[in-house]
C-alpha cells in the first residue's frame, strides 16, 4: 500500500456516484475542466458510459473537496494481449487540483484502486499517464508510492500477485 501520511486535507475525500444526479454531475464538471478542444466529449456517451461501469462493477469515484467535484478515477477489469492474469485498468483519472492536493488526490484515487483489485482478486493493476503530459510526473508521483513505471505506464502488483519461479515452474503451477 502507498505511504501514509499524517497532514490530512480536510474536505479531500473520494465518493461513488451513488444517483444519475451525481453522474450527470460528473460528466457536466468534466466538461467544464476539461481543456477545450484537446480531447471531444459527448455528455450523454459520458452518461451512459459512467452508468454501464458502475452497473458491471467497475471502480468510479469521484474526487472531491468541500463536496464539489474536482475530479474521478474510473478502473474497470481487464484483459490484456499479451498475458491472462485479472487486472485493473485505470481508465480514467482526471483532477483540476493544483499542487500538493492534487498530489494527494492522486494517491488517494490509486489507493482506492488498489483496495478495489483486491477485492475482485486482480493481480495487477495497470494506470496509464495521458500522453499530453510530457513531463511524467503523474508517474512520477505513482513511483515514489512503490509503483513500477515504464513510460507513460504504472504496474501494482498485488497480493494476489505470485512471482514466477523456476520452482513453480517445475511443480506444475505455472502453465
Amino acid at each position: 500500500m502507498s505511504i501514509i501520511y499524517t497532514k490530512k486535507i480536510d474536505g479531500l475525500h473520494l465518493k461513488t456516484p451513488e444517483t444519475d444526479a451525481d453522474i450527470i454531475e460528473m460528466a457536466t464538471r468534466y466538461i467544464e475542466i476539461s481543456p477545450k478542444g484537446m480531447i471531444p466529449v459527448d455528455f450523454k456517451r459520458c452518461i451512459l458510459a459512467t452508468r454501464s461501469i458502475i452497473k458491471s462493477g467497475g471502480y468510479v469515484k469521484m474526487i472531491k473537496v468541500e463536496d464539489v467535484i474536482h475530479g474521478f478515477v474510473v478502473g474497470t477489469l481487464a484483459s490484456s494481449f499479451h498475458f491472462s492474469e485479472k487486472t485493473v485498468q485505470q481508465a480514467y483519472c482526471f483532477s483540476n487540483l493544483k499542487g500538493y492536493i492534487a498530489y494527494r488526490a492522486l494517491i488517494l484515487a490509486h489507493d482506492g484502486l488498489i483496495k478495489y483489485a483486491e477485492n475482485v482478486k486482480a493481480k495487477y493493476i495497470m494506470s496509464e499517464a495521458n500522453p499530453f503530459m510530457i513531463d511524467n510526473n503523474f508517474n512520477k508521483l505513482l513511483a515514489i508510492h512503490g509503483w513500477e513505471t515504464f513510460g507513460r505506464m504504472s504496474l501494482w502488483r498485488t497480493s494476489h500477485h505470485e512471482k514466477p519461479s523456476v520452482n513453480n515452474f517445475k511443480k506444475g503451477k505455472i502453465k
